[in-house]
């Protein structure tokens, strides 16, 4: 009998391989959020933001903690029509459609998710930078990110 070989190949993605051989991407490498000593994966928070009735868009960040090391931020884009909790700009808040608050997305994430995992800081955001393929810059979103979070928004 032939002994099996494996090509590897880096690509920058983690996965896992259930009971059945299946194997499920969980996220990027690069993206990983460490809190704690706890590894999260921006995908899980952001499949959970995305499926709240008022959510559009979402993309999660880490960004630095005195306590974790990181914790978890996210940039969530509302649908049109929604308000969200406080002053934003020009654009927001117009209309007499219901309002969503940073609170109301912590506690949607808390029912589905492990507490650590619930974004510490949302700042609202109406796009998001992207690459010329659509691919979302986190790295300008963490930058981002950290700004704001140094200027006392998103708690």
């Amino acid at each position: 009998e032939q002994g099996r070989e494996a090509v590897w190949m880096y690509t920058g993605d983690e996965a896992m391989m259930d009971a059945d051989g299946y194997v499920h991407i969980t996220g990027r490498i690069k993206d990983l959020i460490i809190r704690g000593g706890e590894n999260i994966h921006p995908l899980e928070v952001e499949n959970v933001l995305f499926a709240h009735p008022h959510v559009s868009e979402a993309s999660v960040v880490g960004v630095p903690d005195e306590k974790y090391g990181e914790c978890v931020a996210a940039f969530v884009v509302v649908h049109g029509g929604v308000r969200v909790d406080e002053e934003v700009g020009e654009g927001w808040g117009e209309g007499d459609g219901p309002v969503v608050t940073k609170q109301e997305l912590r506690d949607w994430v808390r029912e589905k998710l492990s507490g650590h995992l619930v974004p510490k800081y949302i700042f609202w955001t109406k796009s998001y930078p992207k690459t010329p393929s659509g691919k979302i810059k986190k790295f300008e979103l963490k930058t981002e990110g950290i700004k704001l979070k140094d200027a006392g928004k998103g708690l």
